[in-house]
């Protein structure tokens, strides 16, 4: 099993936190990891450590070219992203290889992981901001919390295709509001909604890269939808 920072997330400069919190929060972790690939389990294993000790990572201990080269994309893209679950595209075709041969989606599968991760980290800002805070820093560390979730909103809108007709019907939904509007709403709806409109993009570009007759589709409807605008 690979544990993912334990002592380091469970223990902060407030002292430990109630049993109740940490173990198992982080045993929901590092079940998910199990079946993954162990060298992707050590490369977010090292990645939360480093972020909690405020130092580099150390390269060294990931042999995998492909999974050290994202490994540092992810520390790259913010060093707060992964403690909030927010996962770098580079893993999807990583998780997608080792799942290869069996029904399970890699956006879906990673999606579980960045959940799992955001629940304990929200209980570990919570509990601190209740010891050692008040009311003053807790308002300032949901605003960070705030200015992070509304850049990944910023992202996902760049991602949307020009015409919501190339997604499924099921899931055009997601994009029915302006990005004004999802900035407006409470941090766990936000977080919610990113996730979500993460998995329902990726499936889209995963499909859009490996399908001709899906590009096809892509281009017929983006020029209807510029000559609608035209007209």
């Amino acid at each position: 099993m690979f544990i993912v920072a334990t002592r380091l997330k469970c223990r902060g400069t407030s002292g430990f936190l109630p049993l109740k919190i940490c173990p198992t929060a982080m045993e929901t972790i590092n079940e998910w990891l199990d079946q993954g690939p162990p060298q992707f389990a050590i490369a977010i294993n090292e990645l939360l450590r480093a972020h909690r000790e405020q130092r580099e990572p150390n390269w060294h201990l990931v042999s995998d070219d492909m999974i050290k080269t994202t490994m540092k994309q992810q520390w790259t893209m913010s060093k707060l992203a992964l403690q909030w679950g927010f996962l770098h595209k580079g893993w999807v075709p990583i998780i997608t290889e080792h799942l290869k041969g069996t029904k399970r989606s890699a956006p879906k599968w990673l999606a579980i992981l960045s959940n799992r991760i955001w629940e304990i980290t929200e209980d570990l800002w919570k509990h601190r901001n209740d010891v050692e805070h008040g009311n003053e820093k807790a308002n300032q560390l949901s605003s960070a919390q705030h200015r992070i979730l509304d850049e990944q909103i910023d992202r996902i809108y760049t991602r949307i295709p020009a015409s919501t007709r190339l997604l499924p019907m099921t899931t055009r939904h997601f994009f029915n509001r302006s990005k004004a509007w999802r900035k407006n709403r409470k941090l766990k709806e936000k977080r919610k909604w990113i996730r979500d409109a993460d998995v329902v993009l990726r499936g889209y570009e995963d499909i859009g890269n490996h399908s001709r007759t899906a590009r096809n589709f892509e281009n017929y409807f983006s020029a209807q939808t510029k000559n609608d605008i035209d007209d």
